[in-house]
């Protein structure tokens, strides 16, 4: 977990007024309730904002995005002391910006890449090599939240975990009380989540708020090894189609990471909020081949939107 001291000093302390702005121009429909957002949250989302706008006018930067496989905003652990140009400075290794994730090797661009500025700040652009390293290597999955459909109790678990599997089929899953489980729906697309129905002991459910939690927030990796392993959210990470189209993120990176067999494991916050499904570690490489791990997770109010279940019906299994 990273120092909230040092969190807060990686923006500045003020919300910028671009997030308001854009807060304005979203049509009602697609509003969230208005809360007061967290600074290093609201300064990630109007840099990703004003780096989508930046795409769209920006010849070179749009090009260099087409060979990108991820886009983050926010926190990012510092590899070189040479990542950048930009008006705020790194601070115990970390530093504030925008980073472009490659699934190759790093192709020859420029090592200066243009920055991208938000209210008169200017925010580094950087770029690392992505390798994501899924935690499928053990016998059991692990399940996210619970809900009900119909008389069945069911959980949401990483997709990556029963991918070998056919809806029906008995998948290595269980609830906190016992095994087995069989596969209703896999997500759609490149959503790494999954449903399951489960087959538990103990059925009582108490429902619990689902919400999205943003950059510089703490969040809690329920990795069932003991206590919950405080981390902080990094940054959010996405496609650059959704970049573009102002989606919330999907995915987002944590400074804490879990082992082999942990994947799709509950992301909470302190005040017992559900917000993501754990997928795995998530090293980030420079082109010297130095890199830093991040946790990798799944946002759940997305997750199970598109697995068709009704995020405000999620919850923990009592007892």
């Amino acid at each position: 977990m990273i120092d909230e001291r040092i969190v807060a000093d990686l923006v500045p302390g003020e919300v910028p007024r671009r997030w308001y702005e854009d807060f304005e121009r979203r049509p009602p429909w697609s509003r969230e309730p208005f809360v007061e957002p967290f600074p290093a949250a609201a300064w990630a989302s109007a840099l990703r904002s004003a780096l989508a706008d930046r795409a769209r006018e920006d010849g070179e930067l749009g090009r260099l995005l087409e060979d990108t496989a991820l886009v983050g905003t926010g926190i990012f652990h510092v590899l070189s002391r040479d990542q950048g140009d930009g008006d705020l400075p790194e601070i115990d290794g970390y530093r504030f910006g925008v980073v472009l994730f490659d699934n190759g090797p790093l192709r020859p661009y420029p090592l200066h890449l243009p920055p991208v500025a938000v209210d008169g700040v200017v925010f580094p652009v950087v770029r690392f090599r992505m390798e994501r390293v899924p935690h499928d290597h053990d016998h059991d999955g692990r399940i996210a939240a619970y809900l009900n459909e119909g008389s069945a109790l069911c959980g949401i678990t990483a997709g990556h975990v029963v991918d070998r599997f056919r809806a029906g089929s008995r998948v290595p899953v269980g609830c906190s009380h016992g095994h087995p489980a069989r596969l209703v729906r896999p997500g759609p697309g490149y959503i790494d989540a999954a449903l399951v129905e489960l087959e538990c002991s103990r059925t009582t459910m108490r429902q619990r708020p689902v919400r999205h939690v943003g950059t510089g927030e703490v969040a809690l990796l329920h990795l069932q090894d003991g206590d919950p392993l405080p981390t902080t959210v990094m940054m959010g990470i996405d496609s650059v189609p959704r970049l573009l189209s102002a989606a919330v993120p999907q995915n987002f990176l944590t400074s804490g990471h879990g082992r082999p067999g942990q994947s799709g494991s509950l992301v909470s916050t302190p005040a017992d909020e559900l917000c993501g499904i754990y997928l795995g570690k998530h090293n980030a490489a420079d082109e010297r081949g130095v890199w830093a791990p991040y946790g990798h997770a799944l946002d759940l109010r997305q997750a199970a939107t598109l697995l068709g279940a009704d995020p405000d019906t999620l919850g923990a299994l009592d007892g």
